[in-house]
């Protein structure tokens, strides 16, 4: 089998598995900036406060007092109920973070078994693109064996060697003795559709 039918029999499970993963991730950004806006504007509301305040302490005219309920019951309020918003949202990502780091391990699964089916083994496999200073053969290689076995412990030299070198480009793969990278490994690839996943298997035929 080549890569181009390998492709065609898991492009259905790949092209599932690829947005479930992203899903998520994506609205905590979206809800994180929103909160982030509100709790600036927030800030920036007390601080004016407290600047009318310095420059005429009496508050003669009820300036500094309207805007501090002002900035209370309108922002401060938005930000309170975002934050509530965004505290659920978080529990929900710390529920489906083994799912997210799951499903992004099958994903690498798929791509290492591509390897595999065509070429044998990695030694067989042609590098493909560089990545931090790895081969892209060889990070899926090493990155599918890391997520599906990080529990285990006891990595060879192989996945020590890989993620020691991503671990120095980039600190958070300094955890991969504590909690699987997948859904790193995906985001480090770009895999955020089919085509980008399809186009890294191709260059590995």
């Amino acid at each position: 089998m080549d890569m181009s039918q390998y492709l065609r029999e898991m492009a259905h499970a790949v092209q599932t598995f690829i947005p479930a993963v992203w899903v998520e991730h994506d609205n905590v950004n979206v809800i994180s900036a929103k909160v982030a806006k509100l709790e600036a504007a927030t800030t920036d509301g007390y601080q004016r406060v407290q600047e009318i305040l310095q420059v005429d302490e009496a508050d003669e005219d009820g300036l500094a007092t309207a805007l501090h309920w002002d900035t209370y019951f309108g922002v401060d309020k938005e930000t309170y109920h975002a934050g509530k918003e965004l505290d659920a949202l978080r529990q929900q990502e710390d529920a489906r973070a083994f799912s997210r780091s799951a499903m992004s391990s099958t994903i690498l699964h798929f791509a290492k078994q591509g390897i595999s089916v065509v070429h044998g083994d990695l030694k067989g496999s042609p590098p493909g693109r560089d990545v931090h200073g790895i081969c892209l053969s060889e990070l899926i290689w090493m990155g599918r064996n890391q997520g599906l076995h990080w529990e285990e412990g006891g990595f060879g030299k192989g996945v020590t060697a890989v993620f020691d070198k991503l671990a120095a480009a980039d600190a958070v793969f300094g955890d991969y003795t504590d909690r699987s990278m997948g859904f790193e490994i995906v985001s480090l690839l770009g895999w955020r559709d089919y085509a980008a996943f399809e186009s890294d298997l191709q260059s590995l035929s």
